[in-house]
């Protein structure tokens, strides 16, 4: 749905006061190295206090389309090196979409499916 004035995916308030309450905290970072297929770590940019249990997005670095996808949905099990490394478990992917957008080829690992690029700054 696209609303007048706002757009699609927002949260809006028109003429009002939205107050959003919760524990300050990085929402997201990058990649400080690549993380290879099989990894159960991945290294970031950015100190992190994500609590163990917490679901990260591990987003595609290749190319993306509405039919395939790399981008992986991992479950935090670890911080450490300050907050930079995260170690990983429960690491699910979902390879392909049908045209309608529904998942398809949809697994489970303990370990990285595809390699996704770390940035150099």
């Amino acid at each position: 749905i696209d609303l007048p004035t706002f757009g699609a995916k927002v949260i809006a308030c028109y003429q009002c006061n939205l107050d959003i309450h919760g524990k300050p905290q990085v929402a997201w970072t990058s990649l400080s190295a690549t993380a290879n297929a099989g990894a159960t770590s991945i290294s970031v940019q950015d100190p992190v206090a994500w609590p163990v249990g917490s679901k990260i997005v591990i987003a595609t670095t290749d190319f993306e389309s509405p039919w395939s996808s790399h981008t992986e949905v991992a479950t935090v099990n670890s911080i450490s090196g300050g907050g930079k490394t995260i170690g990983l478990a429960d690491i699910g992917v979902c390879s392909n979409y049908s045209f309608s957008g529904q998942p398809l080829n949809c697994r489970r690992s303990n370990s990285l499916s595809y390699t996704h690029l770390g940035e150099t700054r």
